[in-house]
């Protein structure tokens, strides 16, 4: 999303939420579990525009791979 698109949308009420990312026992990122914990907060939000935080905003980025922290950025 462009900065100016982004800035109009979280002035709009957006309501943030810093997800926590869930890990295998592995020390690998759980793209199923991360997926499910998104569709829940998604089909529980009650009103207005919406920007979920994933992986890495809770000061797990040092746990995370490059290339792990990249599949996680929605397209």
């Amino acid at each position: 999303m462009e900065p100016e698109k982004l800035r109009e949308y979280l002035s709009n009420g957006a309501v943030l939420i810093v997800q926590l990312t869930p890990f295998k026992e592995d020390g690998k990122v759980d793209y199923e579990g991360l997926r499910r914990n998104t569709s829940f907060l998604v089909e529980k939000r009650h009103y207005g525009p919406l920007a979920l935080i994933p992986v890495g905003s809770t000061g797990e980025k040092y746990a995370v791979t490059d290339e792990e922290w990249k599949l996680t950025k929605v397209k």
